[in-house]
């Protein structure tokens, strides 16, 4: 979220020592996990390969891909295939069909199931018992002025979306 970042700056938001953080954020660009630009970190390319064997993991990513992909294909719209963690949706997979527009997601982006079209249709299809635990986990925050924040509102959706 910060990228590029100083030492100095990952020392404060993990209050430790800005000398303990240099020496693992040293560690980390020679292993290739970390990029050095001038004085600042980012993210290097090598955490790709962890990513996607993690993905690779995933029974319905190896099991969907090709449909998410034919899919896309037919209705010209992006298909975003998701998983849920604690909560959230985690974008396994992305296809664009013809006519999107640059996404804003990416794969690996976690949101909150209740504010996506991908998470309300993931909520649409458990049952209620499991929908009704999501609710009491979970605060409906405002994230933009179209997020539902009202259970009852909320609940009226999924019915559409169902």
């Amino acid at each position: 979220e910060k990228e590029p970042i100083s030492a100095t700056e990952v020392a404060k938001s993990v209050n430790q020592s800005k000398s303990s953080v240099s020496h693992y954020l040293s560690t980390l660009s020679k292993r290739g996990y970390l990029e050095r630009v001038g004085k600042q970190y980012q993210l290097g390319i090598k955490f790709l390969a962890l990513g996607g064997k993690a993905r690779e993991h995933e029974r319905l990513f190896r099991l969907s891909k090709e449909e998410a992909n034919e899919f896309a294909r037919e209705t010209g719209d992006k298909v975003r295939l998701i998983t849920e963690r604690d909560g959230n949706g985690i974008t396994l997979y992305q296809a664009a069909g013809n006519h999107t527009n640059e996404s804003e997601t990416h794969v690996g982006t976690t949101e909150a199931l209740y504010c996506t079209a991908a998470g309300k249709a993931f909520l649409a299809e458990i049952s209620k018992k499991e929908l009704n635990k999501y609710l009491n986990n979970n605060t409906l925050k405002r994230y933009t002025t179209n997020t539902i924040t009202d259970e009852g509102r909320l609940r009226s959706e999924l019915d559409k979306v169902r």
